[in-house]
Order: C-alpha cells, then sequence, then structure tokens
C-alpha cells in the first residue's frame, strides 16, 4: 500500500513538473516571437515597403504613429511574458491595441510579412494560455 501511494505522488510530482517546463517554454516562445514584432515595428517605424516614399506627410504621420503604438504596445506583450509570473491582462490587452492597429493600418495589404509575424506571435500567445492559465 505504501508503494502504491509513493508511485502515485511521485507520479503527480513528474506530471507538475512537465506542466511546469510545457508553460515556461510557452512563455519563452511567446515572449521571443512578440520581441521580433516589437523589432519589427520598430524597423518599419521610420521607413515602409515599396510606396512610402511616394506617401504625404499627412500619410507618413500616420504610418509612424500607428507603427509606433504597434512598437511599444509589443513591447508590453515581450515584457509580460518576460518573467516566469506572465501578466496576463497587460499582455493581453496590448495584444489586442496591436491587432487593433494593424487591421485599421491604412496600408497593410503591403505589409505581408509583418502580418505574417503578428499571426505567428499571436498564435504562441494562445499556446502559451493554453499551457499556462
Amino acid at each position: 500500500m505504501k508503494q502504491a501511494i509513493a508511485t502515485l505522488c511521485l507520479s503527480l510530482v513528474v506530471w507538475g513538473c512537465q506542466d511546469e517546463e510545457k508553460c515556461e517554454r510557452a512563455r519563452m516562445a511567446t515572449a521571443n516571437e512578440w520581441e521580433k514584432v516589437r523589432n519589427e515595428a520598430g524597423r518599419f517605424k521610420f521607413q515602409g515597403v515599396a510606396g512610402y516614399e511616394e506617401m504625404n506627410a499627412a500619410l507618413k504621420t500616420n504610418h509612424l504613429e500607428t507603427f509606433t503604438v504597434m512598437e511599444q504596445q509589443a513591447q508590453l506583450v515581450f515584457e509580460s511574458f518576460a518573467f516566469k509570473k506572465i501578466s496576463w491582462t497587460t499582455g493581453t490587452r496590448a495584444r489586442d491595441r496591436v491587432v487593433k492597429e494593424f487591421n485599421g493600418y491604412f496600408d497593410k495589404d503591403k505589409y505581408v510579412g509583418f502580418k505574417g509575424l503578428l499571426d505567428s506571435a499571436q498564435k504562441r500567445f494562445s499556446e502559451a494560455e493554453a499551457a499556462c492559465r
């Protein structure tokens, strides 16, 4: 009987560790992906893809504002996952803001690579939710 109880306890400890490891991997993958989103938004902030140079001043200002907000909010998502204690509320709000800004951007169709990166980051976010929440 004692051996059965010991085996059960050991199984629960091992299972708990595997869950912690899965969460840790998902957390780090999410932080890494959102760091890439932040970096790309920062890179595009003062430059764009084809056609950027032809934009008038108002469109360039809109572009700068949109990518600045996305960069700042992606930084918040990154920071929400950069540490063991995940800040779900902050991360979720910031993620939603990045998505909203990108979806409302007037020239988003030209940023296919950025959209792919954003989609990947959102997928990682969902995987972290499944593993850690």
